[in-house]
Protein backbone atom coordinates (compact mmCIF):
# COMPACT_ATOMS: atom_id res chain seq x y z
CA UNK A 1 0.00 0.00 0.00
CA UNK A 2 1.50 3.37 -1.01
CA UNK A 3 1.54 6.54 1.14
CA UNK A 4 -1.47 8.05 -0.71
CA UNK A 5 -3.50 4.88 -0.17
CA UNK A 6 -2.54 4.79 3.52
CA UNK A 7 -3.56 8.45 4.00
CA UNK A 8 -6.96 7.82 2.36
CA UNK A 9 -7.48 4.65 4.38
CA UNK A 10 -6.75 6.36 7.71
CA UNK A 11 -10.12 8.07 7.89
CA UNK A 12 -12.12 4.87 7.32
CA UNK A 13 -9.76 2.03 8.20
CA UNK A 14 -11.26 -1.38 8.90
CA UNK A 15 -9.85 -4.58 10.32
CA UNK A 16 -9.52 -5.83 6.73
CA UNK A 17 -7.41 -2.78 5.79
CA UNK A 18 -5.07 -3.47 8.70
CA UNK A 19 -4.92 -7.16 7.71
CA UNK A 20 -4.06 -6.27 4.11
CA UNK A 21 -1.32 -3.85 5.16
CA UNK A 22 0.16 -6.32 7.68
CA UNK A 23 -0.16 -9.30 5.32
CA UNK A 24 -2.30 -11.36 7.71
CA UNK A 25 -5.95 -12.38 8.12
CA UNK A 26 -8.59 -10.21 9.80
CA UNK A 27 -8.82 -12.84 12.55
CA UNK A 28 -5.10 -12.50 13.23
CA UNK A 29 -5.49 -8.70 13.43
CA UNK A 30 -8.28 -9.09 15.99
CA UNK A 31 -6.27 -11.57 18.04
CA UNK A 32 -3.11 -9.47 17.90
CA UNK A 33 -4.87 -6.27 18.97
CA UNK A 34 -6.57 -8.08 21.86
CA UNK A 35 -3.18 -9.39 23.03
CA UNK A 36 -3.89 -13.07 22.31
CA UNK A 37 -0.83 -15.15 23.19
CA UNK A 38 -1.27 -17.40 20.14
CA UNK A 39 -0.04 -14.64 17.83
CA UNK A 40 3.72 -14.64 17.19
CA UNK A 41 5.57 -11.57 18.49
CA UNK A 42 6.81 -10.57 15.01
CA UNK A 43 3.28 -10.89 13.59
CA UNK A 44 1.81 -8.90 16.49
CA UNK A 45 4.40 -6.16 15.92
CA UNK A 46 3.53 -6.03 12.19
CA UNK A 47 -0.18 -5.76 13.04
CA UNK A 48 0.43 -3.02 15.63
CA UNK A 49 2.50 -1.03 13.13
CA UNK A 50 -0.20 -1.38 10.46
CA UNK A 51 -2.96 -0.42 12.91
CA UNK A 52 -0.94 2.59 14.01
CA UNK A 53 -0.27 3.67 10.39
CA UNK A 54 -3.99 3.48 9.63
CA UNK A 55 -5.06 4.99 12.99
CA UNK A 56 -7.21 1.88 13.55
CA UNK A 57 -8.45 0.75 16.94
CA UNK A 58 -10.75 -2.06 17.92
CA UNK A 59 -14.45 -1.17 18.07
CA UNK A 60 -15.49 -0.36 21.62
CA UNK A 61 -18.20 -2.33 23.39
CA UNK A 62 -21.29 -0.18 24.03
CA UNK A 63 -20.98 -0.15 27.83
CA UNK A 64 -17.22 0.02 28.18
CA UNK A 65 -16.01 2.03 31.16
CA UNK A 66 -14.16 5.27 30.53
CA UNK A 67 -10.46 4.44 30.81
CA UNK A 68 -7.98 7.04 32.06
CA UNK A 69 -4.32 6.07 32.03
CA UNK A 70 -2.09 7.39 34.80
CA UNK A 71 1.58 7.47 33.85
CA UNK A 72 3.94 7.51 36.79
CA UNK A 73 7.55 6.73 37.54
CA UNK A 74 8.11 4.76 40.77
CA UNK A 75 4.44 4.32 41.79
CA UNK A 76 5.45 2.57 45.05
CA UNK A 77 7.06 5.71 46.47
CA UNK A 78 4.94 7.43 49.08
CA UNK A 79 4.29 10.68 47.19
CA UNK A 80 3.28 8.94 43.97
CA UNK A 81 1.20 6.34 45.80
CA UNK A 82 -0.71 9.18 47.51
CA UNK A 83 -1.19 10.98 44.18
CA UNK A 84 -2.46 7.78 42.55
CA UNK A 85 -4.88 7.20 45.44
CA UNK A 86 -6.24 10.74 45.07
CA UNK A 87 -6.61 10.42 41.31
CA UNK A 88 -8.33 7.06 41.69
CA UNK A 89 -10.79 8.54 44.18
CA UNK A 90 -11.77 11.29 41.74
CA UNK A 91 -12.00 8.90 38.78
CA UNK A 92 -14.06 6.31 40.68
CA UNK A 93 -16.49 8.98 41.89
CA UNK A 94 -17.06 10.02 38.26
CA UNK A 95 -17.47 6.46 36.95
CA UNK A 96 -14.05 6.37 35.28
CA UNK A 97 -11.58 3.52 35.52
CA UNK A 98 -7.88 4.08 36.29
CA UNK A 99 -5.26 2.26 34.23
CA UNK A 100 -1.84 2.59 35.87
CA UNK A 101 1.42 2.34 33.92
CA UNK A 102 4.85 2.49 35.52
CA UNK A 103 6.87 4.40 32.94
CA UNK A 104 9.95 4.42 35.18
CA UNK A 105 10.44 0.73 34.43
CA UNK A 106 11.87 0.20 30.90
CA UNK A 107 9.60 -2.81 30.24
CA UNK A 108 6.47 -0.97 31.41
CA UNK A 109 7.43 2.10 29.41
CA UNK A 110 7.95 0.04 26.23
CA UNK A 111 4.70 -1.83 26.82
CA UNK A 112 2.77 1.42 27.12
CA UNK A 113 4.19 3.13 24.03
CA UNK A 114 4.37 0.06 21.77
CA UNK A 115 1.25 -1.86 22.77
CA UNK A 116 -1.22 0.28 24.73
CA UNK A 117 -1.16 3.55 22.79
CA UNK A 118 -1.61 1.90 19.35
CA UNK A 119 -4.76 0.09 20.51
CA UNK A 120 -6.55 3.41 20.87
CA UNK A 121 -8.69 2.36 23.82
CA UNK A 122 -7.85 5.13 26.28
CA UNK A 123 -10.20 8.02 27.02
CA UNK A 124 -7.85 10.20 29.06
CA UNK A 125 -4.28 10.55 30.27
CA UNK A 126 -2.77 11.88 33.50
CA UNK A 127 1.02 12.23 33.70
CA UNK A 128 2.07 12.30 37.34
CA UNK A 129 5.83 12.24 36.90
CA UNK A 130 8.18 11.31 34.13
CA UNK A 131 10.30 12.65 31.33
CA UNK A 132 9.83 11.56 27.76
CA UNK A 133 12.09 11.46 24.74
CA UNK A 134 11.02 13.17 21.52
CA UNK A 135 9.24 10.12 20.03
CA UNK A 136 7.41 9.40 23.30
CA UNK A 137 6.36 13.06 23.56
CA UNK A 138 5.01 12.91 20.01
CA UNK A 139 3.11 9.69 20.78
CA UNK A 140 1.61 11.27 23.90
CA UNK A 141 0.68 14.44 22.00
CA UNK A 142 -1.01 12.31 19.33
CA UNK A 143 -2.87 10.35 22.02
CA UNK A 144 -4.00 13.51 23.77
CA UNK A 145 -5.10 15.12 20.49
CA UNK A 146 -7.08 11.97 19.58
CA UNK A 147 -8.90 12.45 22.88
CA UNK A 148 -9.95 15.97 21.75
CA UNK A 149 -8.24 17.71 24.64
CA UNK A 150 -7.31 21.37 24.46
CA UNK A 151 -3.77 22.43 23.50
CA UNK A 152 -3.15 23.71 27.06
CA UNK A 153 -3.96 20.25 28.40
CA UNK A 154 -1.47 18.76 25.96
CA UNK A 155 1.26 21.08 27.23
CA UNK A 156 0.44 20.22 30.84
CA UNK A 157 0.42 16.48 30.00
CA UNK A 158 3.88 16.84 28.46
CA UNK A 159 5.21 18.96 31.33
CA UNK A 160 5.43 22.15 29.25
CA UNK A 161 4.04 25.59 30.14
Amino acid sequence: MGDDQINRARSHASVRDVARLAGVSATTVSRALRGNSYVAVRTRDRVLRAASQLAYSLPQPPHRPTLVVVLVRSPARWFYAEAITGIEGVLTATDHQLVLHNVGDPHGRRLFFEHVVPRGQLDGVVVVSSSFDELESEALAALVSELDLEEQQIRVALGER
